[in-house]
């Protein structure tokens, strides 16, 4: 028996592919379903399984912006969210089968976060429960808690392992240039029928989208293309995070500034004043920040914005609409349209604030959760339109019955109450704590990653304060931005003594001749 074994082995391979490839053509022969589609996707993850053991943190990190949708499985998840917590099991795996990959611990950071999960859970089970209609439940709302657990996942799946110094910039390119296929999503009306299958994966936007829901009107300038937008502020925030704005206009390479100012121009190609806002106070903090209001780049600056204004005052109102939606809140003469536009969606937001506030008190010790009963989303099916929306009261439009209220402070009261936003409070503190230690005691390779970390934390919290956002949207941004903090810093630096700063570094960055190692370099930024 044995010797038959022994012959039989080497062709045991090759009944594994022929049975495989058998399965295989049966399967594509199908209609597709959800069945077919999930043993097709088993198959494919057999395959792809020693990859991703392998490369499953990268793959993670440039997941975490990609803007793809897994439309085969039920509630078409985006990938991030997958990748998130593959990697983070596949991580917790290593962790338990060797004691060198260890996680790294930063319990100020995690403690809150922990918090969190415990306040969504139990609130979860006061208020309706976590029901995911997609699988079958009656409660819809479930899908904003697999948002929220996968935002605080995402921090400990980027601190599962250190970031090599010499690769920084490449897990930060990874991050936010993934991105970038954010713009095919705004091509749906002029991309040819034999391509419409990209807008599986990639959710096409609803630029060049007329009454009828029909791709066939896109007008440059007048059509908002938010993916463009998206792209855009990628780019600009990378370049930022790369070069700062010493290497992007000191450094006498022309091709940095063109790509650097037309990337802020497509920004404002999406209508979105939030995104031009994030845009300038990125700017101007790292402007400050590296110094350079005491450089003669100041008076370059001032001379170049007030020719610009002297060029764009008088023809504000010849501007592409969209542009001009996005300034209307200068002073400036916009086209009467786009203002009202504007105006009119800025209202409708206002209104919607004033009118939930008094809900706060009610909600304090128990928030009102993320749970929707399907009476309450026949509510929503009748108050949806627009003409409705104006006669009801705006607690009970849809998008506040659906706990997606346009602003952060009321994301996190109104769903988890006192508590929630406690642990929320904390957890925004510690993370700025983390990011400003890891800036002031980093090592010098590392300054303008560092720099533009805290710089882009602390922009996305004014703008979750003050204009737009969402816990369950956001969360796990901030979470990127410290967990990468962490991973490049391998934790939280000391303080360094300020005899041992040097001014240069604050200049350029360190160029490596050779690949760093583990202690020589870090010696000054131990974690704590």
């Amino acid at each position: 028996m044995r010797e038959v074994l022994a012959l039989l082995r080497p062709f045991m391979p090759f009944g594994i592919c022929a049975a495989m490839a058998a399965l295989l053509a049966y399967l594509l022969a199908r209609p597709l379903d959800y069945t077919t589609a999930f043993l097709l996707l088993a198959m494919a993850f057999l395959l792809v399984f020693p990859l991703l053991m392998r490369w499953h943190y990268p793959m993670m990190v440039f997941s975490l912006l990609t803007p793809v949708n897994l439309f085969f499985f039920k509630g078409a998840p985006p990938l991030w969210m997958i990748m998130l917590f593959l990697s983070l099991g596949i991580s917790m795996i290593e962790r338990s089968t060797g004691q060198q990959k260890r996680f790294i611990s930063v319990p100020q950071v995690s403690a809150p976060l922990v918090i969190l999960v415990l306040v969504a859970f139990f609130t979860a089970e006061l208020t309706g429960g976590m029901g995911f209609h997609a699988l079958g439940s009656d409660v819809y709302g479930g899908k904003k808690y697999a948002f929220l657990f996968a935002g605080i996942a995402c921090f400990f799946a980027l601190t599962a392992r250190q970031i090599p110094p010499e690769k920084a910039d490449f897990y930060m390119g990874l991050f936010l240039l993934s991105c970038l296929p954010s713009a095919l999503s705004d091509l749906a009306a002029i991309t040819p029928n034999g391509l419409r299958f990209i807008y599986m994966i990639i959710p096409a936007s609803s630029a060049g989208m007329d009454d009828m829901g029909n791709y066939d009107n896109l007008e440059l300038g007048v059509s908002r293309l938010s993916g463009v937008s998206f792209a855009a502020i990628s780019f600009y925030m990378w370049m930022l995070a790369r070069y700062g704005i010493r290497g992007i206009f000191l450094t006498g390479r022309l091709s940095r500034i063109l790509l650097f100012l037309v990337s802020f121009v497509l920004i404002g190609m999406g209508g979105y004043r939030s995104f031009i806002l994030q845009a300038v106070a990125l700017f101007a903090l790292l402007f400050f920040m590296e110094r350079l209001h005491r450089s003669p780049l100041v008076f370059i600056f001032i001379l170049a914005g007030a020719l610009l204004s002297l060029a764009v005052v008088p023809l504000a109102h010849k501007l592409p609409f969209v542009i001009q939606r996005g300034l209307y809140f200068l002073p400036l003469e916009f086209n009467p349209e786009a203002v009202a536009e504007a105006k009119a969606s800025s209202d409708w937001r206002i209104d919607l604030w004033t009118s939930l506030l008094p809900e706060v008190p009610h909600h304090l010790l128990l928030g009102k959760g993320y749970a929707i009963t399907p009476e309450t989303f026949s509510e929503m099916m009748d108050n949806g339109s627009l003409s409705m929306s104006k006669q009801v009261d705006s607690t009970q439009q849809s998008l506040s019955l659906s706990s997606d209220f346009h602003n952060g402070p009321l994301s996190v009261i109104l769903p988890f109450g006192v508590w929630g936003t406690i642990a929320f409070l904390w957890f925004l503190g510690a993370g700025f704590w983390v990011l400003l230690r890891n800036y002031k005691s980093g090592i010098p390779a590392l300054l303008i990653l560092n720099r533009f970390l805290l710089v882009a934390f602390l922009v996305k919290c004014l703008i979750f304060f003050t204009v737009f956002g969402a816990l369950q949207g956001d969360i796990y941004l901030f979470s990127a931005y410290i967990g990468l903090s962490i991973a490049f810093n391998n934790g939280v630096c000391r303080l360094r003594p300020v005899n041992q700063l040097n001014p240069n570094e604050y200049h350029q960055p360190i160029k490596f001749k050779r690949p760093l190692t583990a202690a020589a370099p870090l010696s000054s930024a131990h974690p704590s």
